[in-house]
């Protein structure tokens, strides 16, 4: 069997690479059709609205404003971005809280910083070392860097254990959803870079606005939501109630379980994805953060310690 060149490709999966990829392949001309299991775009960035108006992004959600596939695919200005400071208020084992602002930004804070008991002045200025080693590559070019471990690259790089255990493990950690640190070495580079160079922001409405602007950018019709795909089938896709769809190709969007189930023994990866837990408390009087916009971290391992 062929494939239709009449018919549309079709993109399994509506989160951000299935958004993405239609959204070039619309701007080339070319037909599409989204499908994917759920009941709203977005995959895993998802926005859920309280009956009290309050807006709960899932999962540990930011946009790093300097990506560049981001600058080429969002309008910035129609989500009213609300940015962090670039720092962090970072909780201590023994129950303390120290502050780590990034020094470019605010030069001010470079004092406070050398104070931090995370790590020896020596990790400090690793630090500045790292930042300007980034600054002096494009973004293509740090990923394009051979590769090892995160956790192998800060240990060479020279930091202490007590700056890998205070800083890098819960934030990068919290990034990658990855405590242990096994993420490829130059997508860590890629990413701190992202951090110094632009912000770390949340549209006003929430997370979910970044694939509702795709979405709203294809034509009406162009994603079928509650559409679960049961099977490839040559040239075609057979969909969970019985329907196939002719295809001039497929473009798989999913996650590592669903490209394996999708692709039998076509080599298709069959790790399972990375689970997280998010959960929100609602608290009376003036916000925990103290309304600084700097990120909260917890060094601790296990839950979060008790006063």
């Amino acid at each position: 069997m062929t494939a239709d060149s009449s018919a549309p490709i079709v993109i399994v999966g509506a989160g951000m690479a299935g958004l993405a990829c239609a959204t070039w392949l619309h701007r080339a001309g070319r037909a599409v059709r989204v499908l994917d299991a759920a009941d709203a775009v977005g995959g895993r960035v998802r926005t859920d609205a309280t009956p009290d108006g309050f807006r709960l992004d899932r999962g540990f959600q930011v946009l790093l404003t300097d990506y560049p596939e981001a600058r080429r695919m969002f309008d910035y200005g129609a989500l009213s971005l609300r940015a962090f400071r670039s720092g962090a208020v970072i909780r201590l084992p023994n129950g303390t809280e120290t502050t780590l602002q990034n020094p470019l930004q605010r030069p001010l804070a470079a004092l406070s910083a050398l104070a931090s008991p995370i790590g020896g002045l020596a990790d400090k200025l690793r630090i500045l070392r790292l930042v300007l080693h980034v600054q002096q590559h494009t973004p293509a070019e740090l990923l394009a860097r051979p590769g090892t471990d995160t956790l192998g690259f800060l240990r060479r790089y020279g930091w202490s254990e007590s700056m890998i255990d205070n800083f890098f493990r819960p934030f990068f950690g919290g990034v990658f959803l990855d405590r242990g640190l096994g993420t490829a070495s130059n997508f860590f580079e890629f990413v701190f870079q992202q951090f110094v160079r632009g912000e770390a922001a949340v549209p006003a409405l929430g997370m979910q606005q970044l694939p509702e602007q795709l979405a709203a950018r294809l034509p009406a019709g162009t994603i079928q939501l509650n559409t679960a795909v049961a099977a490839l089938e040559g040239p075609y896709v057979r969909l969970a109630s019985g329907e196939t769809l002719a295809t001039a190709a497929v473009a798989l969007a999913v996650d590592g379980p669903a490209l394996a189930r999708l692709l039998p023994g076509a080599g298709a990866p069959s790790a399972g994805s990375r689970l997280t837990t998010n959960t929100y408390f609602v608290a009376e009087g003036p916000s925990p953060g103290r309304g600084d916009g700097l990120l909260r971290l917890n060094a601790a391992r296990g839950p979060w310690p008790t006063t």
